[in-house]
């Protein structure tokens, strides 16, 4: 977590933020903590972090701070148990609508959105969750869902922020089957999941 913070704080030095009010556009950096665990399981959860970009641009002609802000950001988790790793890495689109309350020095943020997860990387261990497929020959874990967004970011010093953020997934990481395929035979990757995030980031 020290070293993603790092790299955001030297990222802000770089890019030299101007001057900005409340209801001004901004690009926004960020970098944080992710961990991502699935319903209705006893499983561990995944944890990682996340980096990330994103673009606000105000819908209402500068009048109020209201916000349309979309992003692009990377994302990994993993998880050893027993000298198995588990690991997943996925690119997600998020789009959300934020309002500012305050003033440029200190504001509350809350937000809500959609957005769009592709998966990279799945793994159980060696075995490669896009690679298995079911009895009748189809694959099984998706690499394409749609989420959900809500969270915070508290704005302070003009440019800096630190936030929150709750994902759910609207669709399923897997398709539901009881049969065994593989060597996996448990699927709690088959239920929704959901992913807490805790980031800092630079306005510029």
């Amino acid at each position: 977590m020290k070293k993603i913070l790092a790299i955001v704080m030297a990222m802000a030095v770089i890019v030299s933020p101007s001057a900005q009010s409340l209801t001004d556009n901004y690009n926004k950096i960020y970098a944080g903590w992710n961990s991502m665990g699935f319903e209705d399981t006893d499983a561990d959860n995944l944890n990682g972090f996340n980096v990330g970009y994103a673009y606000a641009f105000n819908i209402t002609g500068h009048a109020v701070p209201l916000f349309l802000e979309v992003g692009a950001e990377y994302n990994y988790v993993s998880h050893d148990y027993d000298g198995n790793k588990n690991k997943a890495s996925n690119v997600t689109i998020p789009v959300l609508v934020t309002y500012k309350f305050g003033n440029e020095k200190i504001n509350f943020a809350p937000f809500l959105g959609e957005g769009i997860c592709c998966w990279t990387t799945l793994k159980d261990g060696d075995i490669d969750c896009f690679d298995i497929k079911d009895s009748k020959g189809d694959k099984v874990f998706n690499r394409v869902q749609a989420l959900f967004y809500a969270g915070f970011n508290i704005g302070f010093a003009k440019h800096f922020n630190v936030g929150y953020r709750y994902a759910y997934s609207e669709t399923k990481m897997a398709k539901d089957i009881s049969e065994k395929v593989g060597d996996i035979t448990n699927y709690s990757d088959s239920k929704n999941n959901y992913v807490s995030t805790i980031y800092f980031s630079v306005n510029f």
